[in-house]
């Protein structure tokens, strides 16, 4: 009996802890929303709560403009220029719009939007410096 014990032992446990290592490595365990923030969170983006708000107010084929300033507690570039990329991943199949073109929503990290000179119909605050808003239509 004992010798039974011992060769399940040598042959299952080391296959097991080879399941358990590459889970861990990839992410496997994690739930799905944190896989999917990893990604941000690599890069420094930590305020996002802003992006699940835009994904839930902003109707899929709309256009948006992504803005960023320091109102949302980091005013690094080097992680600034990582919102719109994360943006454009996150709200597909929205389209993001530059300073150029004409968007029917702002998604805010950190900027004001006061200062952009748009008029809103609607803005939805998600936290610090962290806002979705409607642009009015213009007749």
């Amino acid at each position: 009996m004992i010798f039974v014990v011992v060769v399940a032992t040598v042959l299952v446990v080391p296959n097991e802890l080879r399941h358990a290592r590459s889970d861990i490595r990839v992410g496997t365990t994690r739930p799905r929303a944190a896989r999917a923030a990893q990604p941000a969170l690599t890069v420094g983006l930590t305020q996002l709560a802003v992006f699940d708000a835009a994904a839930r107010l902003i109707p899929q084929g709309d256009r948006y403009r992504v803005v960023t300033g320091s109102g949302a507690g980091t005013d690094d570039p080097q992680v600034l220029r990582w919102v719109k990329p994360y943006a454009r991943y996150t709200l597909l199949p929205r389209r993001l719009v530059g300073v150029d073109g004409d968007p029917q929503w702002i998604l805010s990290y950190g900027a004001r939007i006061n200062r952009l000179g748009l008029r809103y119909e609607r803005v939805f605050p998600v936290g610090r410096g962290l806002s979705v808003a409607k642009v009015a239509v213009t007749p």
